[in-house]
């Protein structure tokens, strides 16, 4: 048995005792980040009393993750965020790419990769025009992604 292995057993009083090791363990801090943070689900990041005027802007974290949040001349919302590592082995898009809130000219909006663009903050900008790109992901899926209005 090797030293780490003998540093993850968990305590034979079972359940009624939470070992250290738990608290500093990396692979249980990004395993809960993954499950809290990046799961299926909505997170809130703002009031939109916080954006009160238009080209304002908050800062913000989902966990580990820094994000930004900004209100456009128009009064809507839209965040990006700039991945630095792909947390689930199927998504096979390239580091770093710029995950994006779109809102479609119909009204709607919807998360999608934003591509062909530097994935730099300073130049980004929430109220950016947008145009899709088809992407062929295989035979039987292929997936709406946008890049800066050309």
């Amino acid at each position: 048995m090797t030293i780490a292995t003998e540093r993850r057993r968990w305590p034979a009083e079972g359940l009624t005792r939470v070992p250290y090791w738990v608290y500093s363990d990396h692979d249980v801090y990004e395993d809960e980040q993954a499950r809290i943070f990046r799961g299926p689900t909505w997170h809130f990041l703002c009031l939109e009393a916080e954006l009160p005027n238009p080209n304002s802007y908050r800062r913000s974290s989902l966990g580990a993750m820094p994000v930004v949040v900004t209100r456009d001349r128009d009064g809507t919302l839209h965040a990006f965020e700039i991945g630095y590592q792909s947390f689930n082995k199927a998504f096979k898009v390239p580091t770093p790419y710029v995950l994006a809130m779109i809102e479609l000219a119909e009204g709607p909006r919807m998360l999608s990769n934003l591509v062909n663009v530097e994935p730099d903050p300073k130049k980004i900008t929430c109220d950016m025009p947008v145009e899709v790109v088809f992407t062929k992901v295989s035979d039987e899926v292929t997936l709406p992604l946008f890049q800066p209005r050309r």
